[in-house]
């Protein structure tokens, strides 16, 4: 049933806050556990391609991991992604085509692209050069003459033939977990000057954080003076999980509070200081966005435990239903200014009759007259 203006009863945060939630499909068929918006006004959101069968057939005998989803008519086509791309990485190169890089099993060192399409002809393909090493957890971002990094491992995607090898970055060594041995997905921050900010667990270096999520805040452009000087950059950081929750939740199945700090580093700032922000609630596994009135929202994710499935509890809620938004929730601004929530998976499989917290594959836009700083969802 499609109930692209059904919303939400009225609460008391929508009431004091003007934001509301409007239900698009009671099923997309998959969990979106990747979701990138597209130059051409479309949604691309896909699955690892080993959880089982999904709930959206493609035309041939087999169950669909990937959903194209036109905005303006709120409706889903399969495109067909083949090697597995659980826990992969990916940015949009300048052409607007989607660069998507590593995953899982035979995925590992696979680079596949998908190319934005007004008609329906758009489809995923693999490259024919493989990446240098295998991938899982890694991060991406566009660097200013185009090529995208790759962090998290150890390679550039190979628009520059020269490159033969995998470049050592220690910082990643060094910022290793300590109890859990984990470093997965660095936050990536491409400053005005072209250097390329990087953080990972709780240290960051110009040139499996937190569990937490970061965003560049908006560019200050200096006024007053002759010269042109390049914008002021911060870059703010909140929420993640404290130090041995993955084993506290892995193997002793308790769950640690999570953080409820946000730290902004000016990264103009000669002495480099962070100034330290409470949130409301403790947040683990949230995303945020920044939105085009430049207020940044945080949406998503639990009040303790850590990533991974059934290790986190206590969904940060302001919504009546109990929305698995954990393990692994994605949103994203839409062209409009609208923000499209896709729910999450916090299991090993896809499971939907879960007591607890089901297999949840809703999407959802969330739309206000935009005024605050933040926002906690």
């Amino acid at each position: 049933m499609l109930c692209s203006q059904l919303a939400y009863p009225t609460s008391f945060f929508s009431t004091t806050t003007g934001w509301r939630w409007v239900l698009l499909q009671e099923s997309i068929g998959i969990s979106a556990m990747h979701i990138q918006t597209l130059k051409n006004s479309k949604v691309i959101i896909f699955d690892r391609t080993d959880f089982g069968f999904s709930n959206l057939s493609l035309p041939h005998d087999c169950t669909a991991h990937s959903v194209l989803y036109d905005i303006a008519s709120n409706k889903i086509r399969p495109p067909n992604i083949l090697a597995n791309t659980w826990c992969s990485s990916g940015a949009v190169d300048t052409n607007g085509t989607l660069i998507q890089t590593g995953g899982d099993e035979k995925g590992e060192r696979v680079i596949r692209a998908f190319i934005p399409c007004d008609d329906k002809s758009g489809d995923w393909v693999e490259l024919s050069t493989p990446l240098l090493s295998r991938r899982w957890y890694a991060s991406c971002q566009i660097l200013p003459d185009g090529r995208i990094i790759i962090v998290g491992g150890r390679t550039i995607y190979p628009k520059n033939s020269q490159i033969r090898d995998n470049i050592f970055l220690r910082f990643l060594v060094e910022t290793k977990d300590p109890q859990e041995g984990k470093n997965f997905y660095p936050f990536l921050h491409l400053l005005a000057d072209g250097n390329l900010f990087i953080f990972a667990n709780n240290r960051s270096i110009l040139n499996f954080p937190c569990t937490g999520s970061s965003i560049l805040l908006p560019l200050l452009l200096n006024k007053g003076t002759d010269m042109p000087e390049l914008p002021e950059a911060e870059v703010m950081i909140c929420g993640g999980s404290k130090p041995s929750s993955y084993v506290k939740a892995y193997i002793e199945h308790g769950y640690n509070g999570a953080s409820s700090t946000c730290g902004r580093l000016r990264e103009t700032d000669p002495k480099l200081k962070c100034r330290m922000e409470l949130m409301p609630t403790p947040r683990v596994m949230n995303d945020m966005i920044l939105l085009p009135t430049g207020a940044v929202i945080i949406i998503n994710g639990a009040a303790n435990g850590t990533v991974g499935w059934n290790d986190a509890v206590n969904l940060v809620l302001y919504l009546p239903e109990k929305i698995p938004r954990m393990y692994h929730p994605t949103a994203a601004l839409l062209p409009d200014g609208r923000i499209l929530a896709c729910l999450s998976n916090p299991h090993p499989t896809y499971n939907l009759t879960a007591y607890t917290y089901e297999t949840d594959r809703v999407w959802r836009r969330f739309t206000r007259h935009m005024r605050t700083h933040w926002t906690h969802i």
